[in-house]
C-alpha cells in the first residue's frame, strides 16, 4: 500500500531506495548504514526463519526487534527516527531482508 501524501514523512523524502540483503549464518552484519539525511525506513523479512536487528551495535540471537518470519517488519519514521546502523543476524544463511530508506 503506497504512503499517505498528506503525511509529513513522506513530503520530506527526495530519494527513497530499494534494496534486498541476504543474511549469513549466526553472523550479525550490518544491514543498513548510518545516515543522517534518513528519515523513514523499513526493514522486513523474506525469509522462512526469524531474524533478530539491533540498532546502533552488533546484533545478538533473541535480543533486539524480533522480525518474524515471511513479513515480520520494522519501520522508522520521524515519530521514532533512528538514523545510526542496524544490523541484523539469523540462525540461517541465505535469508533475506527488503530494505527501503527514504532520505531528504
Amino acid at each position: 500500500m503506497p504512503p499517505p501524501t498528506d503525511d509529513a514523512t513522506f513530503r520530506s523524502i527526495a530519494t527513497m531506495t530499494h534494496t534486498a540483503h541476504a543474511t549469513a549464518e549466526n553472523t550479525t552484519e550490518e544491514v543498513l548504514a548510518a545516515n543522517t539525511g534518513r528519515v523513514y525506513a523499513l526493514i522486513q523479512n523474506d525469509g522462512s526463519a526469524v531474524i533478530y536487528i539491533n540498532l546502533g551495535g552488533d546484533a545478538v540471537q533473541h535480543e533486539g526487534v524480533r522480525l518474524a518470519a515471511s513479513g515480520g517488519s520494522y519501520e522508522i519514521t520521524l515519530d521514532n527516527l533512528y538514523r545510526g546502523e542496524i544490523d541484523a543476524i539469523c540462525a540461517n544463511s541465505g535469508k533475506v531482508l527488503l530494505i527501503t530508506e527514504g532520505v531528504m
